[in-house]
């Protein structure tokens, strides 16, 4: 049998270290669930709570004893009792104060004045977008190259190595010929030149454009709609309007 069902408000409540007070209610859960959970609500003495102090406390499954008789043990001192909450407290006091008061409300009339949202019309927003060809005139710049080859036809006492001749790129061409001994001779250069030079070329580039036009309706009084049309001219700052 659970030790709720043993319960009956009015129980007094002993604590290790003396009297708590009496129980105040018993919450009704389902008695056959462990996992349930399970409150008593205390109403402590003035010796515990302080004098003119209606206190309550809250005692849970794990800080019960024992029961016997009309007395609920607890395995702990009365100040290690906590304190039910201020809802909870506020409850009861109600509870206890309605057995002896009776409430009657007074009720009276108020005049409140709303105000509701009328549809007049609608506006619809349509935006279009215009494409258009851009021409515009890109240099663009090139190199070429001018090889000129020039004959020398000299002996020469070892190899030479490309140089630069002023802005020319000098590469010498070496070849051996077989005489009484053996000698280099530069038959030619090459002189390459490096020019730059520069062309116009057309380039066709497509560019969009966007433009709004607005719809106005307004609903006339006999439930007709009429409808004006507003076109804004991306270029000039002055809308275009046509009913």
């Amino acid at each position: 049998m659970s030790w709720l069902s043993r319960l009956h408000v009015g129980m007094s409540v002993q604590a290790e270290d003396g009297l708590l007070g009496s129980i105040a209610s018993v919450p009704r859960v389902d008695l056959g669930d462990p996992s349930a959970p399970a409150e008593v609500i205390v109403l402590a003495l003035q010796e515990n709570a302080g004098p003119g102090v209606e206190e309550f406390r809250r005692v849970t499954r794990d800080m019960v004893d024992r029961v016997e008789s009309d007395t609920l043990y607890l395995n702990l001192s009365r100040q290690a009792v906590p304190r039910a909450s201020e809802a909870v407290a506020s409850a009861h006091r109600r509870l206890r104060d309605d057995s002896s008061h009776i409430s009657i409300p007074l009720v009276e009339e108020q005049v409140q004045v709303d105000t509701r949202v009328v549809e007049l019309g609608y506006v619809q927003v349509r935006k279009r977008v215009d494409e258009f060809m851009d021409e515009q005139v890109v240099p663009l710049r090139f190199q070429e190259v001018e090889v000129e080859r020039v004959v020398v036809d000299r002996v020469v006492p070892e190899v030479i190595e490309p140089y630069m001749d002023g802005d020319v790129y000098v590469v010498p061409v070496i070849e051996e010929e077989v005489i009484v001994t053996r000698q280099l001779r530069l038959k030619e250069e090459l002189r390459i030149r490096r020019q730059v030079g520069q062309q116009d070329e057309t380039i066709r580039t497509p560019f969009r454009r966007e433009r709004v036009s607005v719809d106005q309706h307004w609903y006339e009084n006999d439930g007709s709609s009429a409808g004006i049309t507003s076109m804004a001219d991306p270029t000039t700052s002055t809308p275009v309007i046509t009913e």
